[in-house]
C-alpha cells in the first residue's frame, strides 16, 4: 500500500501487507490521504484506490477487491508468401521475444499464409520458430480457399483447425469459419457444432468467462447464428476476429467483438497485447516503431444473456399451415419483435408481455423451404437480447422435398446417382450411399485419413471416390465393399470422370488416366500447382482448368499437351474452379476476373471474351449444346448462344442470387436448367425460355452443383451437410417441343385473386421490351412500382410481393394492377386479404 497526500504525486509512506491483516502507517499527521494498493499481476486502477481521513483513531476500510490479470499476444493476417509481408512478421516475433516474460502465449486468428500452400506454411513456421511462446492457430480464408491438400497440409503442421483450453479461469475457444476450396463468405462446419457443445459442456461452470476466436467476423458467416446462440448461454466476454486488416469494435448480436490489424500494417508492423481479468479485457497495440496504444476495453459480463425459450418449435420443424409460436423468457421484457428470412415478413411485433409472448407463422407469406426465425426482445434498461431457430415450410404448390438426409458434416461435392442410389462424400471423410427413392442409408464408409473434396462417379456398379490423402477408392456400389485402392501420390480434388473403362482425374500437379479393370496408369500429364475442376472429355481431347491460370487440352490417348489457353497472368483470376463446357468446336470457361470466354477447340484461340455481365466461377451448357448458362453477380441467370462467333444473349432471368461467387454450376436435364446458390436455394427454369418453374430454400449454406434426374426431380446437397431429393412442377415446357411465340403482347392473367401478400402476373411478350407493373390504391396513389426486362419473346411469369415502395406491408383491400409495356397496356382489379 502506498500513501499519498491529496494533491501530491509523491508517496509519503508505504507498507507491505497481506490479505486480512492490520497494518500501521507511522508518523503521518492528521489529514486527507489517498491509499493505492498494488500487487504483482493484479490490476491497478481507480478501484484500487481509497480516499481516507487520518485522525488519532484506527481506521476500518471497506473490503477491496484486487483482480488478477494475465496477458497474451494476438496476431492475425500475416499472409506469409505474399512477398512483402514476411519482414513485418519477423519484426513482430523479435518484439515478442523481448517481452516473453510479460506474455503467456500467442493466438493467431488466421490468414497465416497467402495461398495455403505447404511451402508457405513451412516458411511461416521458420519465421516464428525463434519465439519461445506457445502459439495457437486457426485458419483463415487464404489458408483454406487454395489449399492444394484440402487442409491436410495445415493439419500436419498445426494440428486441428480448432482449439480449446482453460487458462486462469477463462475458457479459450478457437474455431474455423472458412470454407475449404471455396470463397464467397464464411461458414461453420456442422461437425464442429458437436465439438463446440462438448467443449462448453465440459466447462466447469456457467460462471466461466469465454473468449472465442474466429477469422471471418460472424456477421459475414452464413450460419453464425447457430454458434452465437450457443455462446449466449455462457459468460462469453469477447469474440476476437481477423480478416479486415484494421482495428474495429463489433456487437455480434449482443456479444462483444473486436477485430485487429495485420502484422504488416502499412509498413509499421505490430501485434495486439490482450490483458485479461475478471473485471475486463483491454486491447493494446504494440508497433515496431515503438508506439504503444491502448484503444479498446471490454467489461466481462457478470452472467450469461437471459434465456429465451421457443416452447413449441424445434430446430428443423416443418410448418405446413398457420402456427402459433409460444415464447418464454428468463427475465421480464418490455417489448419484442420477430423476423423470418426468405419471407414477406419484415420486423413484426410480438404479442404478450413480461415473460410470455407469442406470434403466428403463416406459410402463405413465405418462400418454399428453409427459414430462420429470429426473436428480439428489449429489456427495461434498453438492452436487446435475441434467439434464432430454423424451420421449413412446405407449401406444396410448386416444389416438394421428397426426403432429406443429414450427414452431420459439410458437403462441398456433387452427389452421384444411378438407378437405385445417391452417393456422396463429406469434408470429414465419410462416404454415403442412400436409397434414391426413400433417402434411407444403404451403407457408409469412414475414411479416417482425410476429407473428401472430389465429387464421386458411379459406373458399372463401381463407385469411384478420390480423397485429399491421394487415394482413389473403388467401392462396390451396392454393398459398399472396397474393391481396390490406388495411391495417386497427390491430393485428388477434381471430380472423377470415367469413360470406356478409364478414369480421368488430377492428383496434385499431375493429371492421369487409369484403366479401371487393371489399375494400370496409362499416362501422366504434369502441370503447375493443382486442379479442382471437373474434366470434360470431348472427341480425342480432355479439357481441364488449373490454378496455373490455364485451360489445358491434352490428347486422350497419349496424355500429351495439344494446346493450353490463358486469359490472365494473375493466379487469383485463374478459371480453376469452373467446370469447362463444350459445344461443337468451342469450349467455355468463366473466371474470377468476371469474364466468360469462348475458346476454339481446334487451336485454343479466343473466339470471344466478355465481362458483361460480370460472372465468377459458374458455367453450364444445355443438353442440346445450343445455350451456355452463367450465373452473374447481378443476381441473374443468363443464357447465351453457344454457336455465335460473338456473345449473343438468348434470355436472362433475375432469380435473386445477389452477389454470388460460389462455384455452383447450372445443369440442364430434359429441358430444365437447375442451379444452386450461395443463399441456400435451388432454382428450376425452362432451359429454352428462361421461365421460372420453382425456387426452394434448403439451408444456411450454399448449395453445391446439383444432380438432376429429369425435368422435375433433382438431388441437391449443401454445406449444412444435408442431401435432398426435390420434386417440382415443370410448367414451362421442354426443349424439343414446339413452343409458339406470342403474336401480340398482352396480360394473360393475375392470380390468385383474392390473394395473401403475393400474386403472380402472366404476360405474353411478342418482342423484347421493358414492362412496368404499377399497383394503385383506391385513391389513385401508386403504392408499388416494379420494372422488368424481357429480352426475348415468350410467355413470362412474374411474382409480386405486396410491400410498398418503402418496404412496409400493404393493408388489406382492393387494388388496381396496371401492366404497362411498350406495345400494350392492361388493368386488373385485385383483392388483398390477410
Amino acid at each position: 500500500v502506498e500513501v499519498y497526500p491529496i494533491s501530491h504525486h509523491l508517496p509519503v509512506s508505504y507498507d507491505s501487507i497481506r490479505h486480512g491483516q492490520e497494518y500501521l502507517l507511522d508518523g503521518l499527521p492528521a489529514g486527507e490521504y489517498r491509499l493505492i494498493y498494488r500487487c504483482d499481476h493484479y490490476l491497478t486502477d481507480s478501484t484500487t484506490h481509497k480516499h481516507v481521513s487520518i485522525v488519532d483513531s484506527d481506521i476500518s476500510l471497506e473490503p477491496l477487491v484486487l483482480y488478477y490479470y494475465f496477458k497474451f499476444a494476438w496476431i492475425t493476417d500475416s499472409h506469409v508468401g505474399a512477398g512483402f509481408t514476411e519482414l513485418g512478421l519477423r519484426n513482430v516475433i523479435s518484439n515478442l521475444n523481448k517481452r516473453a516474460d510479460e506474455l503467456d502465449f500467442v493466438v493467431h486468428t488466421g490468414d497465416i499464409v497467402e495461398k495455403g500452400f505447404n511451402s508457405e506454411f513451412d516458411q511461416y513456421l521458420s519465421i516464428i520458430s525463434p519465439c519461445g511462446l506457445k502459439f495457437y492457430h486457426i485458419p483463415g480464408n487464404h489458408d483454406t480457399k487454395w489449399s492444394s491438400t484440402g487442409l491436410e497440409g495445415y493439419k500436419e503442421r498445426f494440428g486441428d483447425t480448432k482449439f480449446s483450453f482453460v487458462y486462469c479461469g477463462f475458457r479459450f475457444i478457437g474455431m474455423n469459419d472458412c470454407i475449404t476450396l471455396r470463397g464467397g463468405g464464411g461458414f461453420f462446419y456442422p461437425a464442429d457444432f458437436v465439438w463446440l457443445d462438448s467443449v462448453l459442456s465440459a466447462t466447469d461452470s456457467l460462471d466461466t468467462p469465454v473468449l472465442f476466436f474466429v477469422h471471418i467476423p460472424p456477421s459475414a458467416v452464413f450460419n453464425s447464428w447457430r454458434v452465437i446462440d450457443k455462446l449466449k448461454n455462457w459468460r462469453t466476454a469477447l469474440i476476437l476476429v481477423g480478416h479486415g486488416h484494421s482495428n474495429k469494435i463489433y456487437n455480434f448480436d449482443g456479444v462483444q467483438g473486436v477485430m485487429s490489424y495485420d502484422t504488416y500494417h502499412e509498413g509499421n508492423s505490430g501485434y495486439a497485447e490482450v490483458t485479461v481479468s475478471q473485471k475486463g479485457i483491454s486491447i493494446t497495440d504494440y508497433y515496431t516503431s515503438g508506439k504503444v496504444e491502448t484503444w479498446a476495453h471490454f467489461p466481462v459480463p457478470e452472467k450469461p444473456l437471459p434465456a429465451i425459450a421457443l416452447m413449441n418449435l424445434v430446430d428443423g420443424q416443418f410448418i405446413r399451415s398457420k402456427y402459433t409460436v409460444q415464447i418464454h423468457t428468463e427475465e421480464e421484457m418490455v417489448s419484442g419483435e420477430f423476423s423470418i428470412t426468405n419471407s414477406n415478413y419484415g420486423s413484426e411485433a410480438l404479442s404478450g408481455s413480461g415473460k410470455d409472448w407469442s406470434f403466428e407463422i403463416d406459410p402463405a407469406f413465405m418462400e418454399s423451404g428453409y427459414h430462420v426465425l429470429t426473436v428480439v426482445f428489449t429489456q427495461s434498461n434498453g438492452r436487446k437480447v435475441s434467439r434464432s431457430i430454423s424451420f421449413y415450410t412446405d407449401r406444396a404448390d410448386d416444389v416438394d422435398i421428397v426426403w432429406t438426409f443429414d450427414a452431420g458434416s459439410e458437403i462441398i461435392t456433387t452427389p452421384a446417382v444411378d438407378e437405385n442410389r445417391v452417393y456422396f462424400g463429406t469434408v470429414s471423410g465419410k462416404v454415403f450411399a442412400l436409397d434414391l427413392a426413400t433417402g434411407e442409408l444403404d451403407w457408409n464408409y469412414n475414411y479416417s485419413k482425410s476429407g473428401i473434396f472430389s465429387s464421386p462417379t458411379v459406373v458399372d456398379s463401381i463407385l469411384l471416390v478420390g480423397t485429399a490423402e491421394g487415394e482413389l477408392i473403388a467401392f462396390h456400389s451396392v454393398t459398399g465393399e472396397i474393391l481396390w485402392q490406388y495411391e495417386a501420390e497427390g491430393s485428388i480434388l477434381t471430380p472423377i470422370v470415367a469413360e470406356d473403362g478409364i478414369a480421368y482425374f488430377a492428383a496434385g500437379s499431375k493429371f492421369m488416366a487409369l484403366r479401371l479393370a487393371s489399375k494400370e496408369k496409362l499416362w501422366e500429364y504434369k502441370f503447375s500447382l493443382f486442379a479442382e475442376s471437373k474434366p470434360v472429355v470431348t472427341g480425342n481431347l480432355i479439357l481441364f482448368t488449373a490454378w496455373d491460370k490455364k485451360l489445358h487440352a491434352i490428347d486422350k490417348v497419349s496424355g500429351e499437351s495439344v494446346w493450353s489457353w490463358a486469359r490472365t497472368n494473375s493466379f487469383y483470376y485463374a478459371p480453376a474452379a469452373c467446370w469447362p463446357v463444350v459445344s461443337g468446336q468451342r469450349v467455355f470457361v468463366t473466371d474470377p476476373e468476371r469474364y466468360l470466354s469462348a475458346i476454339s477447340l481446334l487451336d485454343g484461340s479466343t473466339i470471344w471474351s466478355s465481362n458483361s455481365p460480370e460472372v465468377w466461377e459458374s458455367v453450364g451448357i444445355s443438353e442440346d449444346r445450343k445455350r451456355v448458362f452463367v450465373r452473374s453477380l447481378d443476381g441473374k441467370l443468363y443464357a447465351f448462344s453457344a454457336a455465335s462467333d460473338q456473345q449473343k444473349l438468348v434470355w436472362k432471368k433475375d432469380v435473386g442470387y445477389g452477389w454470388d461467387s460460389t462455384p455452383s454450376m447450372p445443369v440442364d436435364k430434359d429441358g430444365t436448367v437447375y442451379t444452386g446458390s450461395k443463399k441456400g436455394f435451388v432454382v428450376s427454369l425452362s432451359s429454352q425460355w428462361g421461365d421460372l418453374n420453382w425456387k426452394i430454400f434448403l439451408g444456411d449454406g450454399y448449395v453445391t452443383t446439383v444432380t438432376p434426374l429429369d425435368s422435375q426431380k433433382v438431388v441437391a446437397a449443401n454445406l449444412d451437410g444435408k442431401v435432398f431429393l426435390l420434386k417440382g412442377k415443370c410448367t414451362t415446357g421442354v426443349d424439343g417441343e414446339k413452343k409458339l411465340l406470342p403474336e401480340q403482347s398482352e396480360l394473360k392473367s393475375v392470380y390468385p385473386n383474392p390473394f395473401n401478400m403475393t400474386f403472380t402476373v402472366d404476360v405474353s411478350i411478342a418482342r423484347p421490351q421493358n414492362v412496368e407493373i404499377l399497383i394503385y390504391n383506391l385513391v389513385g396513389q401508386i403504392v408499388k412500382r416494379e420494372r422488368s426486362d424481357f429480352p426475348s419473346p415468350g410467355v413470362y411469369r412474374y411474382r409480386v410481393e405486396m410491400r410498398g415502395n418503402e418496404g412496409r406491408l400493404l393493408p388489406s383491400g382492393l387494388y388496381i394492377v396496371r401492366v404497362l409495356g411498350e406495345d400494350f397496356n392492361a388493368v386488373k382489379k385485385i383483392v388483398l386479404m390477410k
